[in-house]
């Protein structure tokens, strides 16, 4: 009796873990009470769709969604609620839109999707903006928070909780507030600011005091209105449970009444039990002998088997072996015949090679036998370039703080200076290259000076190397030729210097299209004015601190155009010392610096403010130091450059050049060229 108790309650706790581990799955699965409800909210939005209404269709589709999400599928309930989401857009409908894209952005929150979720939050956060719900920014803003600060992103996190703080307190609402106040403090204890954090922390509390007493009243009226309820109850209960004890008790009469009838049964049960297991011991005794017989056959022919698969093997590695060897010796002896026969190759080869050699070494020689002579011819042209320009000494008995920064690409340059006074009957270039007199020299010198009007000009000739330098020669004595006739009006020396470009080259029949670009200057002492014309090139000047830059005529001299252009003249007076620069865009446009970029004129203009104070030979200093630095060793000059600067201050001019004793100690008065 006691053994069949035990059996009794085994099968009773079976049973209870039976019904425990069906209840825990229907948990985790929908309730048919839910399940119910979810088809029916699906044959709704089929009922919605076929009529055309897509915002029941919507709305329904929505519902179901939750019942999924309750049930723990994410997933599906993810893929309802964006197809409710694209049917609210469509109607127009942006308040359930928004609140669709909220559901969506918390079950990728629940997934760890972050992308996903940042992204529908932004989206509710961008609907409720446009809708003017001000409650609900806020709350998108504390979503959005929450993300930022679960990625680390303190920063992100705290600016959106400040937009929504300004929110909260304009609302009042406390529980927005509370939120704002946890997070901001959580933040700030993450960054390390223990200070904000604790802030934020007893505003929290005080904000939690504040409200927990509405709360505490608002429990206890709902406390006495359950209390009725909860007695009915347990009066409800007390009744059902004294029905199931009187139940347990009727059940427990009838077992004591068939206890008897059930011993008698369990044991004729148990001694057919018994014989039925003796069968079945000698049954299972013949089986493993057959078993074991049959196991023993096996094994026999397994070995058998395994010997006659050994000796195939044995056979086949040998045959294999056999086939390698005759491969391998065949391999061999191409390769020795390959061998030999690319020695021969070879052989010729070098031979060839070392004929070509020595052919090559003579045409080298030959090569630089010629290069040298080309760079003979071109240091010789170097030397006529520089007699063609005036010394910058001529320019100094003008202009006692004066420089000029010439630094050709290559030996000869496209760029060059050109300078000449008017109404004088002598050559510059024959003052400081030919003239051997040194007192000569010095009257030629203070007739300069003494003259009244005096052109400058800084050429950029297209081109550099021997073909700028070509094009230089070609400007030189169009600008001589054309300033004898009498022409001193820097905007007609243009037009005459374009037309004699054009007729030089005949580039009105050969379409050929080099030029130049200029700034040409003329200063005029007794009318205290300087004029300004330009092709392309500015002219840079500094007054009283202040830089001016004024912009030539954008329009080349020379190249293939209809008409002549018209240049334009600007005037400046001198009725105070002004500091004058003119320039090619050689120092402008080279690169260099740490970025492989061009100097630009915005910098070069900067630099010039910084040194006009300065001594004229320091700043020619400063500006060689500037360009060499700027391009350094790992970028090639690109071209010509030229930087005139002179100051001219007609009210205090030394004739500081002219003096006796410097001059006859001064190597600039040196003969040239």
């Amino acid at each position: 009796m006691l053994r069949l108790y035990k059996i009794t309650i085994f099968i009773l706790l079976l049973i209870t873990c039976l019904n425990v581990s069906i209840y825990g799955q229907q948990l985790k699965d929908i309730t048919p009470e839910r399940k119910a409800q979810f088809d029916q909210l699906i044959t709704l939005a089929d009922i919605a769709k076929s009529s055309g209404n897509l915002k029941a269709r919507a709305i329904n589709l929505s519902k179901a969604a939750f019942i999924l999400w309750e049930s723990n599928r994410l997933f599906d309930a993810i893929d309802l609620f964006e197809e409710s989401a694209s049917l609210f857009e469509k109607v127009g409908d942006y308040t359930n839109l928004r609140s669709v894209y909220t559901n969506i952005g918390v079950l990728y929150s629940d997934l760890q999707d972050i992308d996903k979720s940042r992204s529908f939050f932004e989206k509710s956060l961008d609907i409720s903006r446009v809708l003017g719900q001000r409650e609900q920014i806020a709350s998108g803003l504390i979503d959005l928070a929450f993300i930022a600060a679960a990625l680390g992103r303190y920063d992100e996190s705290n600016a959106k909780l400040t937009e929504a703080l300004e929110i909260a307190t304009m609302l009042n609402n406390q529980k927005l507030l509370l939120n704002i106040y946890g997070l901001f403090a959580s933040n700030y204890r993450n960054i390390g600011d223990l200070i904000k954090a604790k802030d934020f922390d007893d505003k929290y509390q005080a904000l939690y005091s504040k409200t927990k007493e509405s709360v505490v009243r608002q429990e206890f009226e709902q406390r006495e209105v359950k209390s009725l309820a909860e007695i009915s109850r347990a009066k409800e209960l007390q009744r059902l449970q004294e029905q199931e004890l009187l139940i347990k008790q009727l059940m427990l009469r009838s077992a004591q009444d068939s206890l008897g009838k059930a011993i008698e049964e369990a044991r004729q049960r148990q001694l057919r039990i018994q014989l039925l297991e003796q069968e079945n011991e000698l049954r299972q005794a013949k089986l493993a002998a057959q078993e074991l017989q049959q196991r023993e056959a096996e094994a026999l022919l397994k070995h058998q088997k395994a010997v006659q698969q050994q000796q195939r093997l044995i056979i086949v590695f040998a045959g294999v072996l056999l086939i390698v060897l005759l491969l391998f010796g065949v391999v061999v002896y191409r390769k020795n015949l390959e061998r030999k026969r690319i020695n021969i190759q070879l052989a010729a080869q070098n031979k060839e090679i070392q004929e070509k050699s020595e052919e090559l070494t003579t045409a080298l020689a030959k090569i630089e036998k010629q290069n040298t002579q080309i760079l003979q011819s071109i240091n010789y042209a170097k030397n006529i370039q520089q007699a063609m320009v005036p010394p910058a000494e001529s320019l100094k008995a003008y202009f006692p703080d004066s420089f000029v920064f010439w630094q050709p690409r290559d030996i000869v340059s496209g760029d060059f200076y050109w300078f000449k006074p008017i109404e004088t009957k002598f050559d510059l270039k024959k003052i400081f290259h030919y003239e051997k007199s040194l007192d000569t020299r010095i009257q030629n010198l203070q007739k300069i000076k003494d003259a009244d009007k005096l052109l400058i000009a800084a050429v950029d000739c297209t081109g550099h190397g021997v073909p700028g330098a070509f094009m230089s020669m070609i400007a030189n004595n169009l600008l001589d030729e054309i300033t004898n006739k009498g022409i001193s009006r820097p905007d007609m020396i243009l037009e005459q210097l374009h037309y004699g470009i054009q007729t030089a080259l005949k580039q009105n029949v050969t379409g050929n299209k080099d030029g130049m670009d200029i700034a040409l200057c003329q200063i005029e002492k007794k009318r205290r004015k300087l004029t300004y014309s330009g092709a392309n090139n500015p002219l840079i000047y500094v007054k009283n601190g202040e830089i001016f830059h004024v912009k030539g005529t954008p329009a080349p001299i020379g190249g293939f155009q209809s008409g002549i252009p018209s240049f334009e003249v600007h005037e400046i007076s001198l009725d105070e010392p002004i500091t004058f620069y003119i320039f090619s865009d050689g120092f402008t446009d080279q690169f260099g610096g740490t970025d492989g970029r061009k100097f630009m004129i915005k910098k070069f203009r900067e630099l010039l403010l910084e040194i006009h104070t300065l001594p004229f030979d320091e700043q020619e200093n400063m500006l060689r130091v500037t360009f060499d630095g700027w391009k350094g060793d790992r970028f090639p000059q690109i071209d010509d450059v030229l930087v005139i600067g002179f100051k001219i201050d007609l009210d205090n001019e030394p004739l500081k050049f002219l003096d006796s004793e410097a001059t006859a100690r001064s190597p600039e008065l040196t003969t040239k060229g």
